[in-house]
């Protein structure tokens, strides 16, 4: 009699763990998070740029560096980002991590940029989503 036997592979985060920590602790430092409508998350350019960006944050040092740290990542890592964190939150577990990213890679760049800095406990929640999938530093 054969047996069926089903192995469950558990899908984790492609990022470089550093770039994680790297984000989680230029969240960290920043006082005021920028309400969602003011980000404007995108590769940096001639007509986009951090300066431009940071308009209206011109003496946060902490805002400007989360920034960007944002925008030094690919669109594929920013959007592990919000999945590792939307893990630490408990929207998804670790077991569910490809749903998780399925669902970010359905938002644009902005709209990812727009989430991860609304969240005050983004640190937090990073931190706890790494630790989901026993990422150390």
């Amino acid at each position: 009699m054969a047996t069926n036997v089903q192995l469950e592979v558990l899908a984790t985060p492609a990022i470089n763990p550093e770039k994680i920590y790297r984000i989680a602790d230029r969240a960290r430092g920043v006082q005021t998070i920028a309400p969602p409508e003011e980000l404007n998350c995108r590769p940096l350019s001639h007509g986009n740029s951090i300066h431009n960006l940071m308009a209206g944050y011109p003496n946060d040092a902490s805002y400007e560096s989360f920034a960007s740290a944002l925008n030094d990542l690919t669109t594929s890592e920013l959007t592990e980002i919000l999945a590792i964190a939307w893990v630490g939150r408990g929207v998804y577990s670790a077991g569910e991590w490809l749903q998780a990213v399925m669902e970010t890679e359905g938002m644009s760049r902005d709209e990812v940029c727009r989430v991860l800095t609304a969240s005050p406990l983004l640190p937090d929640y990073l931190e706890q989503g790494i630790g989901a999938f026993d990422i150390i530093r």
